[in-house]
Order: structure tokens, then C-alpha cells, then sequence
């Protein structure tokens, strides 16, 4: 446990948080989509200053359990992960995605859901993905 918390010039800290993204409209998340968007979004956090301890998706969305120093909101990952991973995804992706919902570029629902975890129990995750269209 101690090996988690990320060390500073004078302080030591822990932040996690679960993120859970729908895709949009379409079981987006199938075969290879899966596969190469699973490595896009690991991909990113190792760019964008934020690290993901668990990932884990079917065909309908995304969940990550990541972790981050205190000048990176979760808001920040959530929507550093919806942008860039519609763009790569698009090219890597883009002629078999084509005839589903390319003519918008989007690939991820307005919704998302975010929780320290510590505070969240899996049948709270569960219940909102269930919930979702």
C-alpha cells in the first residue's frame, strides 16, 4: 500500500478515482476496438500526467481506476480521455467505425461517472452502468 502514494519535494498523497465512460449510441467496444482503445487510453494517461492502476471494458463502456497528483482534476482526466481517444481511435479504427456515427466524430456519451474510491462499492458502479442507454 505504501508503494501507491506518489512522493513530492515535502509531501506524500494518495488520490484515486474510479471514471466510468459510455460510448455512444452503438456497442462501440468489440474484437480489436476494444483491445486498441483499452491501449489509447493507457496511452494518454502516460502522456497526460495521471496513472491507470485497473482497466476494464465491454461493448458498451469504459472503467478505470486511476490515479493522479492534486493539480489534475478528474474532470481533466475524464475529458483528456473522451477527446484524444476519439481522434485516435477514428484513425486507427475509422474505416470499419464509418458507417455507424463518423459523420458526428463522437465516440463517447455526454454522461460519465467519476468517485474517489474510497467512497464508491462496486453495486454503485454497477447500478450506473446498468442504468445507462
Amino acid at each position: 500500500f505504501r508503494r501507491e502514494y506518489i512522493s513530492k519535494n515535502r509531501s506524500k498523497l494518495l488520490v484515486k478515482y474510479h471514471i466510468v465512460c459510455g460510448n455512444y449510441r452503438k456497442n462501440l467496444l468489440i474484437g480489436n476496438i476494444d483491445t486498441n482503445t483499452e491501449q489509447i487510453v493507457l496511452n494518454i494517461a502516460e502522456l497526460s500526467g495521471f496513472n491507470i492502476k485497473v482497466i476494464e471494458s465491454d461493448k458498451e463502456h469504459i472503467q478505470m481506476r486511476s490515479s493522479c497528483g492534486p493539480k489534475v482534476s478528474p474532470l481533466q482526466i475524464k475529458r483528456q480521455l473522451k477527446q484524444i481517444s476519439t481522434t485516435a481511435i477514428e484513425k486507427r479504427q475509422g474505416a470499419i467505425l464509418q458507417h455507424i456515427f463518423w459523420k458526428e466524430n463522437i465516440c463517447w456519451a455526454d454522461g460519465y461517472f467519476i468517485a474517489t474510491v474510497q467512497n464508491v462499492s462496486l453495486e454503485t458502479i454497477k447500478k450506473y452502468i446498468e442504468n445507462q442507454e
